[in-house]
């Protein structure tokens, strides 16, 4: 569609993951971004999110510029 009211209040999910990432602690890159899927499908109207959490310059013998995860979630 291209109603406004079908749609997510971005600037709401992006105060929702800075709360989590402020909030909370993570060892993991799969968990944080499983934190976020969870948080996201709490929210009226979504019933499925894709959540990619990249790390600029990972500390891994590698000269990688990132590396991240892509976790899909339904529910």
């Amino acid at each position: 569609s291209d109603d406004l009211a079908d749609t997510v209040d971005y600037g709401g999910l992006t105060g929702l993951v800075a709360g989590i990432a402020d909030g909370e602690s993570f060892d993991l890159l799969e968990r944080f971004a499983g934190r976020i899927a969870e948080a996201t499908l709490g929210i009226d109207g979504v019933d499925a999110v894709t959540v990619v959490v990249r790390k600029l310059r990972p500390p891994v013998p590698e000269d990688l510029a990132t590396s991240g995860v892509r976790i899909h979630r339904t529910s």
